[in-house]
């Protein structure tokens, strides 16, 4: 299953290591996908892969920092290695969307501020 969606990304990015490159490209993205508890789930990071490979500002470091404090947050009332994929994507489309409506928040309230 795993290797049918690696290889449907490689198809879509016509680069056999589009997920590799996502992946390694830097050290706290590295360290938030495999070092923690949420690198045992595998098909939880191929979902965050492929959610960062959505849009070129969830790329943003600060943006995949974020992301993964949800979703640690998130494992603390569900179990993620339970969830199916399309489960899996679900779950870090609301995060992520809570994390611009935070985004949003803050720029208003320093626009108001200034």
């Amino acid at each position: 299953m795993i290797q049918q969606w690696l290889a449907l990304l490689a198809r879509e990015a016509q680069d056999p290591y589009a997920y590799l490159r996502l992946a390694l490209s830097k050290e706290d993205r590295f360290l938030a996908l495999f070092d923690r508890d949420l690198g045992m789930i595998p098909e939880l990071r191929f979902a965050i892969l492929e959610h960062l490979g959505k849009d070129p500002a969830y790329l943003r470091e600060g943006y995949v920092r974020e992301l993964m404090k949800e979703v640690v947050l998130v494992t603390g009332y569900r179990e993620l290695a339970a969830l199916t994929r399309s489960g899996l994507h679900s779950m870090l489309e609301d995060v992520s969307s809570r994390l611009n409506e935070s985004v949003v928040f803050e720029r208003a309230k320093i626009s108001a501020q200034v």
